[in-house]
């Protein structure tokens, strides 16, 4: 994932659970690359959206048996404030069932860019 590259600028680019299977470093690098590829136009409201949703606890651990990371709500609002997105909206899903971990839903838009390092 965190070397996918785009083509193109997108109006929305969605993770469902893509980011938990990623080290720190590569959730960056691949956030870093989603945000590149989000339409983005100075001065206008109008500006391309991720959608991004993970599992999340009160705190951090790898789950061996689904081979992924649960990280905490802070950590991944830490990562998206260094990758320069701001959530715009954020959503958390609870079940009854102590099971299954909480998911967290976010919605994030670049900050605006300067012009250098935001080219393809």
């Amino acid at each position: 994932m965190q070397d996918f590259k785009f083509g193109h600028y997108y109006d929305c680019i969605w993770t469902t659970w893509g980011l938990c299977y990623l080290e720190m470093s590569d959730c960056v690098t691949f956030l870093n690359n989603c945000r590149k590829s989000l339409r983005f136009e100075s001065g206008k409201k109008e500006t391309g959206l991720m959608f991004v949703k993970e599992n999340i606890e009160l705190t951090e651990f790898f789950d061996k048996k689904g081979s992924q990371f649960v990280r905490t709500v802070e950590q991944y609002e830490e990562m998206f404030k260094n990758c320069n997105l701001e959530i715009i909206y954020e959503k958390q899903q609870t079940y009854s069932d102590r099971k299954v971990c909480k998911i967290n839903t976010w919605v994030l838009k670049p900050i605006q860019r300067t012009w250098e390092g935001w080219g393809k």
